[in-house]
């Protein structure tokens, strides 16, 4: 589940050139289509069941198939801490205007899932090194763990929960390839997005800085750029 702001196309400048179909109206009339079908959680963001192709669903039924979440080109990633967050607002609203109080068991299975199939991907990233402890980010970098939380209070870094409840930070806040009074900018600019979030942006290559993650795009001295992606990112 995604966000999307489409900007509406240009007004043709001559009469005489042939009609451009309106993308923008096409694609809120499909929204409007998916919404009628799904659960508005407000702010642009609705909750919407695919349904399993024919085929996958009869290969399912062989061998559990389990549903991969997959990002749209240039939309952003919605973290399963974000993802719980627009689910309970949604709840809370309903409720009030229901006076229901327990969450619907469907919202609750689709948050499991989606949560476990996170903390999976954190105990790779974590088996790769991508992701350590405060221990051993402490020894890297070469200050104390509670220096790394109080950077952590501070915004200047940020953490993620593993699957057994300790807290794994980025590896790259000790690679020596990048500036990390500039990370720590970058992270502040994120604001109080979740960690997983601020992962998601780190790492993953972005239109708006040509195709570079942020990452690698500090690597190329494009502070400026990263930070107003980051901004963008936080505001979208």
């Amino acid at each position: 589940m995604a966000k999307l702001e489409v900007s509406k196309p240009a007004k043709a400048k001559s009469a005489h050139r042939m009609t451009v179909p309106d993308a923008s109206k096409a694609l809120g009339d499909s929204l409007r289509k998916i919404g009628a079908k799904g659960i508005d959680l407000g702010e642009g963001y609705v909750l919407v069941k695919i349904r399993r192709p024919k085929q996958l669903a009869h290969h399912a039924r062989e061998k559990d198939a389990a549903y991969v979440p997959r990002q749209l080109p240039g939309v952003p990633v919605v973290s399963s801490a974000d993802l719980q967050e627009l689910i309970q607002r949604f709840q809370r609203t309903h409720t009030m205007q229901a006076g229901i109080s327990t969450i619907p068991p469907e919202n609750q299975v689709f948050l499991d899932q989606f949560s476990r199939q996170e903390m999976q991907r954190y105990a790779s990233l974590e088996k790769k090194g991508e992701l350590v402890d405060s221990r051993t980010l402490a020894e890297q970098i070469g200050v104390t763990r509670q220096a790394i939380s109080k950077a952590v209070t501070e915004q200047r870094m940020f953490s993620m929960d593993s699957v057994s409840g300790k807290k794994l930070y980025p590896a790259f806040f000790a690679d020596p390839t990048l500036n990390r009074r500039q990370l720590s900018k970058v992270n502040k600019e994120l604001g109080q997005l979740a960690g997983s979030s601020k992962w998601q942006f780190f790492t993953t290559a972005r239109m708006s800085l040509n195709g570079s993650s942020p990452l690698n795009a500090l690597r190329k001295g494009k502070f400026a750029d990263v930070i107003a992606a980051a901004t963008a990112f936080r505001e979208a």
